[in-house]
């Protein structure tokens, strides 16, 4: 819910939990706006917000307020800024916010019955005549609250042992007032602005970007130059090393090398941070193999817990930046564990959210579902005038792209990189999903593929790769099962669940060290027409991911799509097929992926669907009867102008609705893609249009009502930027004339 009080204090969040105002004034806010900010006299003006009957278990409460007057209200010597309503009992917590008369801010979690009450307190001063700013934050499922003036924490609470949700459950109760606190005659005197609740918890980075009046991507937490640092040996061989280490932040500088051979490494921060941002550098001797990783953190400082695994391959000396978006919440204390190395390693450098990180914006931010056959530009928003730019897609360098724009039109995250020599800064990921849709967006079929949930079993499919039912026990690869989790395949792998329904079977799969099709199924299909392919395919663990490649019929529908470096998150892969003379469609799904190392995946959803072709006539009835027409049905090979079999169903079509409507006359437009020149492309754009004429006066349809053209590829309807694009673009278009 947002109040910013322009005018009154309806909610503009859209949730039409509009404030009722009992005698408050409409004033001047902080940046001197008229009527946009709410005085309370201190007597009996107050505003109350009637919640819609909704209960709020863990919340954030915002607002700036000015006051320069301190007064004593009946019990406390408080003027109440914000009171929260239970609509059960007075017995239970009501969380408070209000101003001391010696000018402190306090939280509380409510008025206990008797004795004292857990409270967090700020500095004196706070009622000085300037604006400040107050965030608390409530979580009744631990019992806590904390509280933050003017961007700053001040502390937290987590010894209250009564609830701490906001609810109102009927008309005769209200969620909160601002100015006032129910049943005791404690009103505020001074000014509040921009008030705001949240449905969660906010971050110290939020709460400072908001504070700032700055949008939160554009905070980086600030972080101590110097850190407790711990480590131990690797069990068998080299001992520990623990050390106080201070860090450099200069861009790509050295510091110390004293930690040799750790199994792990521990940095406690003392306070609670985020990290968008850990950049890394080792030394391997000898190099020999691959090194494993884990990232753990900690939001107390005691439990850990797994955030990403990682694989170095033969590194000595190289940066290795790992990026985290969103970003890592809240992190008391980092540690990096070594899982596997079959050499000793040095940790040369690890510096957090590094103070020269370059402001990288790629636009637009995404994510981005982009049409089969268009294309986004990404655009890097900062200086490269004298650095390094690369590409990344799905972490993967991408050949030949090495400036600060980038033509995207393949599923994936795009990354950009910067910088100079072997150390690059990179940009947050944009998230990229390549849509096929039917022509016109008519309606589909249902779904030809049985059993593409697996909800069966190991039923209706073929495939290369080894059944196991249960565990793969001896982790061989070129193995999967069909199970609902895939830590019921292998003991370490996560708990995705189905994208569709939780709970659902997937298949699971150890991925192959040789060529072999992961999954085959052949399915009728009917002659001239489109059909739309899609899956779905998640990482089961972090590093060397899965590559889908699709084919039907032998002709491969799409570029390997590689699934998410980011474990259990979901990609689509989709594609477009004509079925052209074919009536039998035999689907292939491979993985192109053949390393040993990761290579653990599940897919889902595997589905081939028929769109409903649209007559001639209702095409028209659409488009207007004077529309041009594009006859998706009629196809022609690369630098051809022989008519596919697959276009004489629509052909038919358009000679029966000629033969219906004797008064039209019309024109045939012949279009190419952009391969090849224009002295080439003209003449095969006429000849299309031309072969087309052809057919209709050989079906008795008189010459005299139509002209044919050919415009070569002046005017595409897709960006030709690959083959799918280029496909749509040979094309002819059906056009009535007056």
């Amino acid at each position: 819910m947002y109040y910013p009080f322009s005018g009154n204090a309806n909610d503009e969040s859209g949730n039409g939990n509009d404030g009722i105002v009992i005698g408050a004034s409409l004033t001047s806010d902080r940046f001197s706006n008229p009527n946009s900010a709410y005085y309370f006299d201190g007597v009996d003006d107050y505003i109350i917000i009637d919640g819609a009957a909704r209960s709020l278990t863990e919340y954030a409460i915002c607002f700036w307020y000015n006051t320069t007057t301190l007064k004593w209200g009946s019990s406390w010597k408080a003027g109440i800024l914000f009171s929260g309503n239970h609509a059960t009992s007075n017995r239970l917590g009501k969380p408070n916010i209000h101003l001391e008369e010696d000018g402190t801010v306090r939280v509380t979690g409510g008025w206990p019955s008797s004795g004292n009450y857990p409270e967090v307190v700020s500095d004196t001063g706070m009622g000085n005549g300037k604006w400040h700013f107050v965030v608390a934050n409530f979580n009744d499922h631990v019992n806590a609250f904390e509280l933050y003036v003017d961007g700053q924490f001040v502390g937290a609470d987590t010894s209250y042992t009564r609830p701490l949700h906001l609810e109102n459950k009927n008309a005769t109760n209200y969620m909160l007032t601002l100015g006032f606190r129910n049943g005791n005659s404690q009103y505020y005197e001074g000014m509040i602005d921009d008030f705001r609740i949240y449905e969660r918890q906010l971050n110290k980075r939020e709460i400072r970007a908001l504070f700032l009046e700055e949008k939160s991507t554009s905070i980086k937490p600030k972080v101590p130059r110097a850190y407790k640092v711990t480590s131990n040996g690797k069990p068998g061989g080299h001992g520990g090393h623990p050390a106080e280490m201070a860090f450099d932040q200069n861009y790509c500088t050295n510091w110390n090398s004293g930690l040799r051979a750790p199994r792990w490494i521990a940095i406690d921060f003392i306070d609670r941070i985020d990290i968008d941002h850990i950049r890394l550098r080792v030394q391997q001797t000898p190099i020999v193999g691959t090194t494993t990783h884990q990232v753990l953190i900690s939001h107390d400082g005691l439990n850990w817990e797994v955030s990403e695994e990682f694989t170095l391959k033969t590194v000595n000396g190289n940066f290795i930046n790992r990026f985290y978006y969103p970003p890592l919440r809240d992190v008391r204390a980092l540690k990096i564990l070594t899982v596997k190395s079959p050499s000793w390693i040095a940790w040369k450098e690890i510096e957090i959210n590094p103070e020269d990180t370059l402001p990288i914006q790629v636009y637009p931010r995404g994510p981005l579902k982009v049409s089969e056959g268009e294309y986004v530009d990404l655009k890097i928003h900062v200086n490269t005038l004298d650095k390094k730019v690369k590409w990344q897609l799905d972490g993967q360098d991408i050949a030949g792209a090495n400036s600060s724009v980038y033509r995207a039109n393949q599923t994936g995250s795009y990354t950009a990189l910067i910088g100079k020599d072997d150390c690059f800064l990179s940009s947050q990921p944009v998230i990229i999903e390549v849509i096929a849709s039917c022509p016109g967006n008519v309606p589909t079929s249902e779904n030809l593929i049985i059993n593409g949930g697996f909800g069966d079993g190991f039923v209706e499919f073929e495939t290369e790769y080894n059944f196991v039912r249960g565990a793969n026990t001896s982790r061989e690869a070129a193995k999967f099962t069909i199970a609902t989790y895939p830590f019921q395949f292998q003991s370490k792998w996560t708990a995705c669940h189905d994208p569709a329904d939780r709970g659902s079977p997937m298949m699971i799969v150890n991925g192959a060290t040789t060529e072999k099709f992961l999954w085959k199924q052949s399915v009728p299909v009917q002659p001239g027409n489109t059909y739309i392919f899609s899956m779905k395919v998640a990482s089961a663990i972090s590093h060397s991911v899965a590559k889908m490649q699709v084919s039907i019929n032998g002709r491969i529908l799409n570029n390997s799509i590689g699934a998410s470096n980011t474990v259990c998150l979901w990609k689509s892969v989709n594609a477009t097929w004509e079925s052209d003379k074919n009536s039998v469609a035999e689907v292939i799904i491979h993985n192109t992926n053949l390393e040993s190392g990761g290579n653990d995946f599940v897919i889902d959803d595997i589905s081939l669907v028929r769109c409903n072709s649209q007559t001639i006539e209702e095409m028209l009835e659409e488009m207007g009867s004077d529309a041009s027409i594009i006859l998706d049905k009629i196809h022609f090979d690369l630098n051809s102008y022989e008519l596919k079999p697959s276009s004489f169903v629509q052909l038919d079509d358009l000679v029966s609705y000629l033969k219906r409507n004797p008064e039209i006359k019309f024109e045939i437009h012949g279009h190419t893609d952009s391969g090849g020149p224009y002295w080439f492309n003209k003449p095969l754009s006429e000849n299309r249009a031309k072969v087309v004429g052809d057919y209709l006066v050989d079906k008795r349809i008189s010459r005299t009502r139509f002209t044919t053209h050919g415009f070569a590829s002046e005017y595409p309807i897709v960006r030709n930027t690959d083959r799918a694009g280029r496909y749509k673009n040979r094309r002819v278009e059906f056009k009535p004339i007056d």
